[in-house]
């Protein structure tokens, strides 16, 4: 489980709508990175399941628990400052947390590429 001080609240998601940021896209994801405009707090994260990925509350729950941990076991990887929202597509709801550590894997790699 994430931190509570890594975690994102309301507000930060009506500042995410209005702020610069980079969207990262994957067959399974959507990832969205920008800057917070408190540089000095540590890097947080939102994961956004909408029903449409899937109608049952327990493949929902249990997708974001997976994407938490991942994110959790993460946090290094992320300099401070940063907001990180995560959006599920559909197919994310069947495949298995090794293809998902795998996916975010790539997302690290490909974040850190494009970090200038």
């Amino acid at each position: 489980m994430l931190p509570k001080k890594n975690r994102l609240g309301k507000s930060d998601f009506s500042f995410l709508k209005k702020a610069k940021k980079r969207v990262f896209s994957f067959p399974d994801f959507r990832i969205t990175v920008c800057k917070s405009e408190f540089f000095s707090s540590p890097a947080r994260f939102g994961v956004v399941i909408p029903a449409a990925v899937s109608k049952k509350a327990v493949l929902r729950n249990k997708l974001r628990r997976r994407i938490k941990n991942i994110l959790f076991k993460n946090i290094s990887e992320f300099s401070e400052g940063l907001i990180v929202v995560v959006y599920p597509q559909k197919s994310a709801a069947i495949i298995s947390f090794k293809e998902t550590n795998e996916e975010f894997a790539r997302f690290i790699k490909e974040f850190h590429g494009h970090k200038n």
